[in-house]
């Protein structure tokens, strides 16, 4: 299981794997996207699947644009994570103000991707590694980080697949 749910549309699944990419890249942390065929293999009872991540994430990202708002799945997860009192970031990117988030979202402090991009990282840091010193922001010419922000931006994101998941990288269910 992943530590964070990253929350969004599938056809905003390209900005999704952006984020998760740079999360594992600057912080060494998993997160779960429906929309990754290695989160979600075929032949896999996807319901289930999702809802068993979503007790057992400890963080939620949900990814918010003027489309995704309008989308049940957004709600349901956000509140999915909202009932089990998980920490929920929300993300705004593709011209959604943080001031126009419809309600129940906009009770929680948001963040403008991907002008935020370090706060997020920082915030996810502070939740998830409390203990520890967070990373320093990246220059802004950092390759990496510019092809985050491009994707975010609606571009397609080019950073390879991540390498289908270890055995060290999943619990032993029972």
């Amino acid at each position: 299981m992943a530590e964070i749910f990253i929350s969004h549309i599938h056809e905003e699944a390209d900005q999704a794997k952006a984020l998760a990419w740079y999360i594992k890249e600057r912080l060494f942390i998993k997160s779960f996207r429906a929309s990754d065929r290695w989160d979600l293999p075929a032949g896999e009872d996807w319901l289930e699947r999702i809802l068993r991540e979503l007790q057992d994430c400890r963080l939620m990202l949900s990814l918010l644009s003027p489309k995704s708002t309008t989308r049940p799945w957004i709600h349901f997860e956000a509140g999915a994570a909202w009932v089990a009192e998980k920490p929920i970031i929300s993300c705004c990117h593709a011209g959604l103000e943080m001031g126009s988030l419809p309600q129940p979202l906009a009770t929680i402090t948001a963040l403008a991707l991907p002008d935020q991009l370090y706060a997020l990282i920082t915030a996810v840091h502070g939740y998830m590694k409390p203990d520890e010193i967070a990373p320093p922001p990246d220059p802004p010419d950092d390759p990496f980080r510019v092809a985050v922000e491009r994707a975010l931006r609606g571009e397609h994101f080019w950073a390879p697949e991540p390498s289908p998941p270890t055995a060290s990288d999943q619990r032993t269910e029972r």
